[in-house]
């Protein structure tokens, strides 16, 4: 009997297919929360895992996904395909897939580029929205030096609920440098607030972590970071980024 393969399988398959020539650097929009400028000119898989801790309760979130098919020089086709999520502890115990979803990324210039996109009630019941979520993102660039950038991300998100629509808000700042060739380091603060609805909240963050190349085309990253305000969260994740 022929056994059907695996996804572990697939995805050891996709990422050992041969990557083809190209001169642009290698540039993620993973690990940190910010999102770059840069449009991809080739298909590039984003992946990781990232470990969540709160108030005795742990969140694993595996998988990561985002798939970005450069279109144009200046256009760029993304597929979200998140992660699959364990929670543990306190009593709780919950197992679904994250919504997914799909955008595009518009370059304004070699300086700025606009993030738009949606994500769709595609997730399992205790990770999805219940309802589309479209978001729109700009994405700021400003070179320091050669081997350091400041990066900075405002975007605006329609969250679904219960008693109707709200607006959720989002910003971050990121400096970004350089160690060598093959080695990147970044430190970053960001932050999210729900502007109307009944449940109008914010939460900010801090994190840093390092990108490390293997390849021209092959990329490994980890990050640890908290939350500054409420809960006592913490996280940490790692993560692979390969281009073909």
């Amino acid at each position: 009997m022929m056994r059907r393969p695996t996804v572990p399988f697939l995805f050891a398959v996709v990422l050992m297919l041969p990557a083809a020539a190209s001169s642009q650097e290698l540039t993620s929009d993973r690990p940190d929360f910010t999102e770059s400028v840069v449009v991809v000119s080739r298909p590039q898989l984003e992946s990781g895992y990232t470990l969540t801790r709160t108030d005795g309760i742990s969140r694993h979130a595996i998988g990561e996904l985002l798939l970005r098919i450069g279109l144009t020089r200046r256009f760029e086709l993304r597929v979200l395909a998140n992660s699959y999520v364990l929670t543990r502890g306190n009593g709780v115990e919950a197992n679904g897939i994250e919504d997914a979803g799909i955008g595009a990324k518009f370059s304004l210039s070699p300086r700025a580029a606009v993030i738009v996109g949606a994500i769709f009630p595609t997730g399992a019941s205790t990770e999805t929205a219940d309802g589309v979520v479209p978001e729109v993102l700009l994405s700021l660039e400003r070179p320091l030096s050669e081997s350091v950038a400041l990066g900075a991300n405002a975007s605006f998100a329609s969250q679904p609920g219960p008693s109707g629509r709200s607006g959720e808000a989002s910003g971050s700042i990121v400096l970004g440098a350089e160690i060598g060739r093959r080695t990147g380091v970044f430190a970053e603060a960001y932050g999210t607030r729900v502007l109307n609805g009944p449940f109008r909240d914010h939460a900010v963050f801090t994190d840093v972590g390092m990108t490390r190349s293997i390849t021209g085309d092959l990329q490994l990253d980890a990050r640890v970071g908290h939350r500054l305000n409420g809960a006592g969260e913490w996280y940490v994740g790692v993560g692979l980024v390969r281009r073909w």
